[in-house]
Parts: C-alpha cells; structure tokens; sequence
C-alpha cells in the first residue's frame, strides 16, 4: 500500500513540475494594438465602385508580430494585409477593400485578424450607407414585390387579396352612399 502512495506522490510532483515549465510570459508575446478599430465611409455610390480604408496597427509586445489571416464577414469584403513578422515597436497595414455591387442600404462588415498575439484575435469593422443605381433599386423593388406580405389576406386569397378587400370596401361604402340618397 505504501508503494502505491508513493507512485502516485511521485507522479502529481513530476506532472506539477511539468505543468509549470511550459508557462509563457505574456508579457513577452506580441501584441497588437490598431490605431483606430471603426471605420464609417459615409455615403458611398454604387455607381462609383470599389472603396478601400487602411487599418494601422502596431506591435507593441516583446516579440515578432505575425498575421496569419485576415476574415471578412462576407465575399463583398476583401482584405489584404502585411505578411512578413513586424518586430517589437514596428507597423503594419490591412488594406479592407468593399465592393457595394448589387446592394443598397446601411452595411456593417466586420474583419477578424488572426495573429500570434496575446488573445490572437482581433476585430476591425467598415460601415456606411450606399445608394444604388437605378437598375438595383428595380432590383430591390422587383424582390420586394415577389415577396411582399400584406397580412391575412395575402396568406388567404394570394396576390389578389388586397384587390378585393379594397373593392368589397369601396362597395360598401357606395352602397351606404346611395341608401342616403334616397332617404
């Protein structure tokens, strides 16, 4: 029995040594620090094509920063960003190029940057309003149309049942109108 307590002694001992010669100083990793995270273009036209902001950032850790990859939140959103290790106290860019093709309204696009900094993840947004051409704003309004809701009737009759919903009412009131009038 005395055995068996000393193996296991002896086991927590060597697994606690272990555990602790494998901790790293996060003090000593990189870290990465944007100079601004949000970026709003304001009113952009369809029209006018492809826009593109550059987030600055800054390694401000002990060790070599590396980017190794760059996500936007959707394929209408393309980053590009520097690929060689930035020592401590240097910068670099994302370049995060937008293409407001085919789409109207607000947006709000969110790009994750994964590094070997402390946290390893970090976010940087681009947001803005776009106002679309003709063409896509027939677009939008054809989709509108094809799937617009317009309540119970909608669902009960189809397509027709606003039409005759507003017939049955302009009938009935006709008819009240001509009840008074020979009264």
């Amino acid at each position: 029995m005395k055995k068996i307590i000393y193996v296991i002694y002896f086991v927590l001992i060597a697994l606690n040594a272990n555990s602790q010669t494998y901790t790293k100083n996060i003090t000593d990793s990189a870290k990465i620090m944007f100079v601004d995270t949000v970026y709003d273009f304001g009113t952009i036209y369809e029209a006018n094509g492809k826009v593109s902001h550059v987030f600055e950032f800054k390694n401000v850790g002990g060790m070599p920063l590396v980017v190794l990859n760059a996500k936007a939140s959707c394929g209408c959103t393309v980053p590009e960003w520097t690929k060689t290790p930035i020592d401590k106290g240097g910068s670099g860019t994302i370049e995060v190029t937008f293409n407001p093709a085919k789409r109207a309204g607000k947006f709000n696009k969110a790009i994750t940057i994964t590094s070997n900094a402390a946290g390893q993840y970090s976010v940087v947004y681009i947001k803005g309003e776009i106002k679309p051409t003709v063409a896509t704003e027939f677009a939008h309004f054809k989709y509108k149309m094809k799937h617009r809701h317009f309540g119970v009737w909608d669902y009960v009759l189809g397509g027709a049942g606003i039409v005759i919903v507003v017939i049955a009412l302009f009938m009935f009131f006709s008819k009240k109108k001509k009840r008074k009038i020979e009264n």
